[in-house]
């Protein structure tokens, strides 16, 4: 009898983890879609449209911070390299093709499938890496791996229809990361 209770209780379990394994695929699926328009609706060409020489000295200061518990002689080998891979970049241009996303940053051009999937890339400095794209929560986020550090850029539109561009670079040899947020209109 006991056996019995035990399988009985099994198999209603089961049936439960069925069902929601089958609810959540639902649910994925659903989200999934959901993501397509906000895609399509990122589709564009884009133009910086904050305060350069501000936004650029307070990239300045978050670089200062990252390396501040560098030794002297990393120090300027880091902030020259965090300089040059965090310069504003003028023009940004996001398009699609089939299932990838073609992100340009000025010259620099991206192309990754939008499933989270990697795809090696080079970087404008000649590092091997790997590059990826998701849509979440109303935000398109490219995920840049290198063998130094990871950088996370982050788009999605403000109240007012600006698209917000939110940058994160880290490395374990950082005391912090690198963060800044950057404003684009569409460009006319």
């Amino acid at each position: 009898m006991v056996v019995g209770r035990r399988a009985a209780v099994f198999s209603t379990a089961l049936c439960l983890l069925s069902l929601l394994w089958v609810a959540d695929s639902v649910a994925s699926q659903d989200a999934a879609k959901e993501d397509v328009p906000l895609l399509s609706e990122l589709v564009g060409k884009y133009e910086y449209t904050g305060n350069r020489e501000k936004d650029q000295a307070a990239i300045a200061a978050q670089i200062e911070g990252a390396i501040s518990s560098m030794s002297r002689l990393t120090q300027g080998i880091a902030k020259d390299r965090l300089t040059k891979a965090n310069k504003i970049p003028g023009k940004l241009d996001i398009s699609t093709k089939g299932t990838d996303v073609i992100l340009s940053l000025d010259a620099w051009t991206v192309t990754a499938p939008t499933d989270g999937k990697k795809r090696a890339i080079t970087t404008p400095f000649g590092d091997k890496g790997n590059a990826s794209f998701h849509v979440k929560s109303a935000t398109l986020i490219q995920e840049i791996e290198t063998r130094q550090a990871t950088r996370t850029n982050q788009f999605r539109f403000t109240k007012d229809g600006k698209l917000l561009m939110r940058t994160k670079e880290s490395s374990s040899k950082l005391s912090a990361p690198v963060q800044y947020e950057l404003l684009y209109k569409p460009k006319k």
